[in-house]
């Protein structure tokens, strides 16, 4: 059976081949120390496998896997700000929201610990253990999703972004009833596109073998919408039917 890393690493590789060269993963004893500084040794936990691979392979240094906001997630910048905590004698840092990451606004990315269940954990913004909102289903699902955005503006000539306001959103959808999740399934259908299975609440992809729709659906409303193609005209429909059914504007 395929290891996630394996899994990832093909997926990504497709349209980047030197992708590989370029990740570094964390010793297992840096690995240790972040579970303990964490709190998580603490409440008998551990970091989900799904994190615990990804920091095997790209704890480091992740080769741009990851893309901006999301800034600062090595393994040597996460315990470098439990330091800090434990310094500084910090007691916003909590055991149920242990780090995974860091924004460029200084939100931080945590894995969600609080109902105690033994399953892959949700992913959530944070500030210093404040849960804020909602960011993916697991750490699994938010590797491939941004690896699938990753793979689109590699992979095609043609990319275009959208985004609407919640009020944008909002407005768009009330003449026609329905949810921004509904409108991208029927649309996805009527392009022929297959929905990806590391969609979530969140998170909207499909793709077919000449265009790709990556869409985010931030818990605080609005939507950012990213479609990529090898054909302008094909692109350019598709995109103006989103915009039409979403309120969306073009940011560039």
């Amino acid at each position: 059976m395929e290891t996630l890393f394996e899994r990832l690493a093909d997926y990504v590789s497709r349209s980047d081949p030197q992708w590989r060269r370029t990740i570094r993963g964390a010793s297992s004893e840096d690995l240790a120390r972040l579970t303990q500084m964490s709190g998580l040794q603490d409440l008998g936990r551990q970091y989900p496998p799904s994190y615990l691979i990804y920091a095997q392979h790209l704890g480091q240094d992740d080769g741009g896997l990851i893309a901006p906001p999301l800034s600062h997630r090595s393994i040597d910048w996460l315990l470098g700000l439990y330091e800090e905590a434990e310094q500084f004698e910090y007691d916003e840092m909590s055991p149920e929201a242990p780090l995974v990451g860091s924004f460029e606004t200084g939100d931080q990315l945590s894995l969600d610990f609080r109902d105690g269940s033994s399953g892959e954990p949700a992913v959530y913004v944070t500030s210093y253990g404040e849960f804020i909102s909602f960011y993916a289903e697991s750490w699994e699902k938010l590797l491939f999703q941004h690896a699938s955005l990753r793979a689109q503006r590699r992979q095609f000539p043609v990319t275009l972004s959208f985004s609407a306001s919640q009020a944008g959103l909002r407005s768009a959808l009330g003449s026609r009833g329905g949810s921004a999740a509904e409108v991208l399934s029927q649309l996805a259908e009527q392009e022929g596109l297959m929905p990806a299975w590391f969609n979530d609440r969140a998170h909207f992809c499909a793709a077919a073998s000449d265009v790709q729709v990556w869409t985010k659906l931030p818990e605080e409303g609005g939507i950012v919408i990213v479609a990529s193609g090898a054909a302008r005209e094909r692109v350019d429909g598709m995109a103006q039917r989103l915009a039409a059914q979403l309120g969306a504007e073009p940011t560039r």
